[in-house]
């Protein structure tokens, strides 16, 4: 991992979609997640982040699918390669007939999260960078989904001197969203 000045502003992180399955004999709607991780450390609080949101999903009785782009021979800038191979025309939008108009084609995701760490501070990353990361990606993705597609950011800030006790408490947070998904 990096640390200190070379830390970026948003590290490599978890991104999920999910769509609604049918009930199941409780009532309860099952979620079809697509967990995409990013990280290249296998030791990192990532790895444990990713762990969290996978089991806690399953605990639900949520499908989840889980796709690391590290494993899947990604080159740099996974995040970014990922979205223009899938974030394609015709496959997650198509062109309307009037200019500059789109159309969402995924329509059956109702809910996109995050779940990252981030080296910036919180004030630093909302105020003065005004959170570009998380404006580009949901903002991006729930243009082509659902129009009541929900979303969520969860991010840990100033990973670089988090203690123990914050890393947890994160932790628990992403836990206790995951599990409310529905």
């Amino acid at each position: 991992m990096l640390h200190g000045s070379e830390a970026p502003l948003v590290s490599p992180g978890i991104l999920l979609s999910a769509h609604c399955r049918a009930n199941d004999l409780r009532g309860d709607v099952a979620v079809k997640l697509l967990v995409v991780y990013s990280h290249p450390v296998p030791e990192s609080f990532g790895a444990a982040l990713r762990d969290r949101v996978v089991e806690t999903a399953r605990a639900a009785g949520h499908d989840v699918d889980l796709m690391d782009l590290h494993a899947e021979g990604f080159e740099p800038a996974m995040l970014k390669g990922w979205f223009e191979r899938v974030l394609l025309p015709q496959e997650a939008f198509s062109m309307a007939d009037r200019p500059a108009a789109m159309a969402p084609s995924l329509t059956h995701i109702r809910w996109v999260g995050v779940v990252t760490t981030l080296g910036a501070p919180w004030w630093h990353w909302t105020f003065m960078m005004r959170a570009p990361g998380r404006k580009i990606v949901l903002r991006s993705l729930k243009s082509c989904c659902h129009r009541r597609c929900r979303s969520f950011w969860l991010g840990l800030h100033n990973m670089d001197s988090a203690t123990d006790r914050q890393r947890q408490s994160f932790l628990t947070k992403v836990g206790q969203k995951i599990a409310a998904l529905r």
